[in-house]
């Protein structure tokens, strides 16, 4: 965390199927899960916004991690593959990253 209290960007992947980077903070577990449970929640810009306040990425990179923010644990956010075991997982289906919280 920096000196306002927002999380640090400590990964970047790039998505080769939407051609973007994906930055992700160095959050907690908690934090995470507070993050998953606004998507599953259909809330993904409370989501997005809670991204905002708690790290320092803008509106777009927010919104470019919830994109790769898998629902359903395990499966891929663009197909139909679901045996993703990472954390972070590049598909091997359709080359599609995900976040596997």
């Amino acid at each position: 965390m920096n000196s306002v209290g927002k999380y640090k960007t400590k990964e970047k992947y790039h998505c080769a199927r939407c051609k973007v980077d994906v930055l992700i903070p160095n959050f907690p577990e908690a934090v995470k899960i507070e993050i998953k449970d606004l998507l599953l929640s259909e809330q993904p810009l409370n989501a997005m916004n809670y991204i905002i306040n708690k790290s320092e990425l803008g509106i777009f990179y927010s919104k470019v991690l919830i994109d790769h923010l898998n629902k359903n644990h395990g499966s891929c956010t663009r197909c139909s593959y679901s045996e993703l075991t990472k954390e972070n997982s590049f598909c091997p289906k359709c080359n599609g990253f995900n976040l596997n919280w």
